[in-house]
C-alpha cells in the first residue's frame, strides 16, 4: 500500500468512498496506489465495511477489483461470507459466492458462514450456502447442528423472532432428512401473529424432524454461542 494511506485520514476517506459507494473516487484510490484489502480501526477490509453496510455496488466493485473474500476481519474473524450471513443478507452473500469457494472457512469461534446464519435465523442465507455446496450437517465446537443451533435459539426468545428461527430450523432439518430439493421453493408469507401456543406446535414439529435427538437437540442448560460481537 502506497505510503500515505497507512495515514488513518487518509485511510477515512477510502472507507468513506465505501460508505458513500462512490466509485470514481474508489476507483481513483486504487489507481493511487491504496491496498484494497486495507483495513479500519476495527480490523474490517473495505469489503467487510461494504457488506455491512448493505453497499452492493460498491462490494461488486471491490470484488471485481480483486479484494480477498476469504480475508478475517474484525473481533469475530469473519470472513466475506460470515459478514452477510451476520448481516441476514440473502443478496450479499450471493453476490460473495461468486468469488469464493471457501465455504468452510471458520471464524474465531470456529463456526462457518453457514453455521453463523443459522445462528442469526437467516434462512434465505443458509439456503444460498447449502446451494452453493456449504455443508448443513457440520456441527460446532459443541456438537451441535445448524439446525439444532437455529431451534435453540427459537426457543431462547420466541416472543420477539422466534418464527424466523423456527423457520430456519425446520428447514435446516428437512435438508438434513431429504437433501437438497430440485428446486428451491419460496416460503408463502406468513402472518405476523405468533401465539404461545402456535409457538409449542412449531417447536414439537422440529423435534418430530430431528432425525437424532440424543445427539442434535441442545440441551436446556447449554447455550452454545452467545451473540457474535463484530
Amino acid at each position: 500500500m502506497f505510503i500515505k494511506y497507512s495515514d488513518p485520514e487518509a485511510a477515512k476517506d477510502v472507507f468513506k468512498a465505501v460508505q458513500d459507494e462512490d466509485l470514481n473516487n474508489l476507483r481513483f484510490f486504487m489507481t493511487d496506489g491504496a491496498d484494497i484489502d486495507m483495513r479500519n480501526e476495527h480490523g474490517q477490509t473495505l469489503l467487510h465495511t461494504a457488506i455491512l453496510g448493505g453497499k452492493l455496488t460498491a462490494a461488486r466493485f471491490l470484488l471485481d477489483a480483486g479484494a480477498d473474500a476469504d480475508i478475517h476481519g474484525g473481533q469475530a474473524g469473519y470472513t466475506a461470507l460470515h459478514w452477510a450471513a451476520y448481516k441476514k443478507s440473502e443478496e450479499m452473500t450471493r453476490l460473495v459466492l461468486e468469488y469464493t469457494e471457501q465455504l468452510e472457512k471458520t471464524d474465531s469461534q470456529s463456526m462457518t458462514a453457514l453455521q453463523l446464519a443459522a445462528f442469526m435465523g437467516a434462512k434465505d442465507v443458509v439456503a444460498a450456502l447449502a446451494e452453493a455446496g456449504a455443508d448443513f450437517r457440520r456441527t460446532d465446537a459443541f456438537g451441535h447442528t445448524p439446525a439444532a443451533i437455529a431451534q435453540q435459539r427459537a426457543g431462547e426468545d420466541w416472543n420477539g423472532e422466534g418464527r424466523r428461527f423456527i423457520e430456519t430450523s425446520t428447514y435446516l432439518f428437512q435438508l438434513m432428512n431429504n437433501g437438497l430439493p430440485a428446486k428451491q421453493q419460496m416460503q408463502p408469507p406468513v402472518a405476523p401473529a405468533y401465539s404461545p401456543e402456535q409457538f409449542s406446535q412449531d417447536m414439537d414439529a422440529l423435534d418430530k424432524l430431528n432425525p437424532d435427538p440424543d445427539r442434535f437437540r441442545l440441551g436446556g442448560g447449554n447455550r452454545g454461542h452467545k451473540p457474535p460481537t463484530p
